[in-house]
């Protein structure tokens, strides 16, 4: 965050037989202040994060901490800078990132898709800044659906549901992952991976 003190000087003129200052004065009087504005960055505001990635933009990155899928507009789309997650991203209403080849998930960090509403990740690249994230957790009754070249990374379980839900993974990958996909106690015969690659290199992080 940075800070710019502007110092700029005013006068006000009391004028004679007039209440301009507030009160009834006999003769002109001048009097000059001197006013200190802070002006502070707008973009991620008293946001302190664990990891920067090493192409970090104040200016145009985004920054999620705790964040709510409610509290955006339910897609971002054709975003080329950082979208960076710390906490928990949380979506609670169907929401899509579409074309965001950097959404980079502090450590420890993970989403939960609530039901019933849909997580779609388009033609999108999720990865660690330094140190794995939890990975994406879909509830009963939500959706999650990994699409059209989208590769999830460096996550401890890429993807993890219980109790039943619909997951779509087509012609993306999952990456460097601990454990790719973890499905247990429900039914999730609607769900479907196809034409996906899972792969790990011999190290991870």
């Amino acid at each position: 965050m940075r800070l710019k003190i502007i110092l700029f000087l005013f006068t006000t003129t009391c004028i004679s037989g007039t209440s301009y200052c507030g009160s009834l004065v006999d003769s002109a009087l001048t009097q000059t202040y001197q006013l200190a504005i802070q002006v502070v960055d707008s973009c991620n505001c008293g946001v302190s994060l664990g990891c920067y990635p090493s192409n970090y933009n104040q200016q145009l990155d985004t920054i999620l901490v705790n964040s709510r899928s409610t509290e955006l507009s339910g897609m971002i789309a054709n975003f080329a800078n950082n979208i960076i997650i710390d906490g928990v991203f949380e979506v609670d209403s169907s929401f899509t990132f579409l074309n965001c080849g950097n959404i980079v998930m502090e450590a420890d960090a993970k989403v939960v898709v609530k039901a019933p509403d849909t997580l779609w990740i388009v033609s999108s690249h999720i990865y660690a800044c330094d140190t794995m994230w939890q990975g994406i957790e879909v509830e009963a009754g939500a959706a999650l659906i990994i699409t059209d070249g989208s590769t999830i990374e460096d996550a401890i379980t890429a993807v993890k549901s219980g109790g039943g839900s619909h997951i779509i993974i087509s012609s993306s990958e999952l990456k460097n992952n601990y454990l790719g996909v973890k499905l247990f106690e429900g039914n999730f015969g609607s769900s479907k991976i196809y034409a996906s690659l899972f792969t790990t290199p011999s190290s991870v992080l």
